[in-house]
Order: C-alpha cells, then structure tokens, then sequence
C-alpha cells in the first residue's frame, strides 16, 4: 500500500488532515459550553490479556494513557480476572485519586470485559451476561447519568479470518441482535468492544447494522466508516490494532491496519433529545492517520505527544477508541439561537472521505454565504450552498458522487469573507 498513488496524495496534505479531529475537538468543546449541557466521555481499550505476566511492567504506560483520556466511562476487554480487574482499579485509574469504582466482575469463559466509571457523574444501575452467546460473555450494563438511562454492551468477538471463525462472529452477533430488537424503541444503547472484523461486509457485521422487521435493535457507525479495513489507507484514522510493528512479549505485531475497535450506537443516539453521540469527537485515541503498517509511535505523531504514543505502544497492541455523548434536548445545531464570533470554515469530517464528507460553517452575521467544490484546476463540481442564511451555525453533506479520487478546493464565501480548505476524496 505505500506506493499507492493516494498515498503520495495524503503525504502531502497529511499535517492539515492529522489535526481533523482536534480542530473538530475544539469546535464541539465551545459549543458544548455556550450551550451549558453535560457531557460524558466513553471509551472502550482491549488492555491485552491484564495483568498477564508482564502487568506490572504495562502499570505506568496505561496510567500515562488514561491521563490523557480522562474517560468518565471505560470498558476493557482481555481482562484475565478479579485480581486484574483490582489491579487496573488501584494501580492504575485510581492511583492518584478515589475517582473511579468498577462494575462487578464476571468470570466467563476466556478473557472477560470489565467496566469502570467516574462515580462522582455515573451510576451504575446492574449488570447481565447476554445469554447463550457461544465464545465470550458479551456483557450488558446497565446505568444512568445526568438524569437519562442507557445501556452499554461490551463484546470481544472471535479472532481469526478463517471460515470457522467468522461463523463463530456470526453466531455471537446474531445473539447479540436478537436480545437488542427485545430494546424498546428509542432506547440509548452503544456496543463497544473488540469486533475482530476487517470489513463492514462481513456477514457478522451486517447482522447488527442492517434493517430488519424488528428494527429496535439496529446499530449504527457513528463516523460512517464503512467499507474493507485491513490495511486500507483511507481508513487510516480508523485502525486501532497493531500499535506495534514487531509483537512483544504477547500481542500482535505488523502496525496499525484493522479497525478491530469501535463504537456503534443506537439510533436514539444519533438523533437529537435527552442524550446524543457527538460524531466529531469520535477517534482512535492515538492515531494520526500516518501509520498504516507502522507502530503508533513510528516517528512523528501528530496526535498525541511522544510520551503518550510510546505508552500506547507499551501498554496494549490495541488503541482506545474514546467518543463523547451530551447530555440535553439540543435537536439540531442549526435551531439554537446562537451567534458565533466570527465567519468561520471548518475542516471537513471525515477526511479523507468516500463517497461522503461534512463540512461545517459559522456565519456571524446574516448574509449571502456561497459554499462550492473546486477541482485543483479551478473548475467548480459542486454547489452545496447559495443563499440568503442568518448568523447561525450550519453543517453541510457533500456527496461526491461520481468524481474521481483526489485532493479538492471548498471555498466559502459569505459577508465580504472568503475561506478556502483542501479535502481528499479516496475511492
């Protein structure tokens, strides 16, 4: 993949496109402020068969890591016991404070998911096995914060490409479906985990995203990634294992080129009302988007500092995956009654993209705002906007259709302004 000719592209462009999600960080942080709502932060982290032989050796790089989180909501997977569970608690998420508290333990077969909350803004309400499911427990947690209820299920889905194995995927999600549709509708609900695909066409992955005639327990990518994972450069940003290019004393090696990690949510949550996903803040804690078949920190990263990509390195072959959910009846940016300081461009999300992108802008004032897509030779292939708006905030879905892969120019213009960004559709 390296000689690839968009590869060449993303070399080039790739210091704007590393700071895609802090810009967008930024951005939802403001406005989460100015509209005086809560939010909540979740992250799930395979911590790789903890403590394991080498645990105490791993302790301080996965409190470096932590640190720099500050997740109000952690589920991990690969935990070998109760020991380890006591372990990551004191040694780790409570080694400078009594923050945290931990969800009972519940030995299954193989390794077992765990989840730990700030008990200061989290409550937890219960916690079940999903029954029947045939490797795994795939746990299911009950609790509330700031008022809402909802539930988090944390899956470690069969390893392996082989036949037997992704009819063991399928069998498990399969379960996992079934007991979801038994959700009311609108209920809040996120699967995090370790799914172990590397395509969204896999038949596993489908079961829990498609359309069904029990439509309640459908899930869906909060970041629209969906496609083939294994060692696709497009969906750099994504990859979440390996963290290293040479395995250590356990774990894999080759560097990052799946996206075995996520977080797909309900539809609940993707909509406006009591709780919602914040889309923007979505990220694979660590990865800059420049490390396809690399170890995290391989060089320069331009998401995390030295001393934290070299604990991601340290600590476990898999990255977190972090997303942040608020709290509040905030339907649409768009219908809130807020004035933002300046005319503003932001960056496209996500970028790279194909076939579709979002792309955000800020009038501070009522005025004639011009949104276009221009190829590098000047020519327009796109309107996204061409009229009269109020001072507002507004978001825009370009779909590129047909056009080829390539680097784009989206100029806005709008109260005597004009801003230009760069985007790159990948196909």
């Amino acid at each position: 993949m390296a000689n690839h000719p968009v590869n060449r592209i993303l070399s080039k462009y790739l210091v704007g496109i590393g700071f895609v999600f802090l810009q967008a960080l930024i951005a939802t942080s403001c406005l989460t402020s100015l509209f005086a709502q809560d939010t909540l932060r979740v992250v799930t982290y395979n911590l790789l068969f903890f403590p394991g032989m080498d645990g105490d050796q791993r302790i301080p790089h996965f409190r470096t890591v932590i640190n720099a989180i500050r997740p109000d909501i952690l589920v991990v997977q690969e935990l070998e016991s109760q020991a380890g569970l006591n372990i990551f608690l004191s040694d780790v998420l409570n080694h400078d404070d009594n923050l945290y508290q931990a969800a009972p333990f519940v030995d299954g077969p193989f390794t077992d998911s765990a989840l730990f909350f700030n008990q200061n803004r989290v409550a937890l309400q219960g916690l079940l096995p999903v029954p029947n499911t045939p490797f795994r427990n795939i746990m299911e947690y009950f609790l509330t914060a700031f008022g809402e209820e909802f539930i988090i299920y944390s899956a470690h889905f069969k390893a392996g490409s082989e036949p037997d194995d992704q009819q063991t995927r399928l069998s498990e999600s399969t379960i996992l479906r079934n007991h979801l549709n038994e959700q009311s509708a609108n209920s809040n609900f996120v699967l995090v985990g370790d799914y172990n695909m590397r395509s969204a066409s896999e038949s596993a992955f489908i079961k829990l995203i498609e359309e069904q005639t029990d439509n309640d327990g459908r899930l869906f990518d909060p970041i629209n990634q969906s496609g083939d994972w294994h060692e696709n450069s497009f969906f750099a940003l994504t990859h979440t294992q390996s963290t290293r290019s040479v395995p250590l004393a356990d774990g894999a090696g080759g560097g990052l080129d799946d996206r075995f990690d996520m977080i797909l949510a309900s539809q609940s949550l993707l909509s406006g009302g009591g709780m919602h996903i914040l889309r923007d803040t979505y990220k694979a804690f660590g990865n800059d988007g420049n490390k396809v078949n690399e170890a995290v920190n391989s060089g320069v990263n331009l998401a995390v500092p030295d001393s934290v990509a070299d604990a991601l390195h340290f600590a476990s072959d898999h990255l977190p995956v972090v997303v942040d959910f608020v709290f509040g009846n905030v339907i649409s940016v768009e219908n809130v009654d807020l004035i933002p300081a300046e005319i503003t461009l932001r960056q496209n999300y996500p970028n790279p993209f194909n076939p579709t992108t979002t792309i955000q802008y800020e009038l501070s004032v009522q005025a004639h705002a011009s949104l276009k897509i221009y190829d590098l030779l000047g020519r327009e292939v796109a309107v996204l906007v061409d009229e009269l708006k109020s001072a507002s905030i507004y978001q825009v879905e370009w779909h590129a259709g047909k056009l080829a892969s390539g680097v784009y120019i989206y100029k806005l213009v709008a109260g005597g302004k004009t801003i230009l960004r760069k985007l790159v559709l990948m196909k």
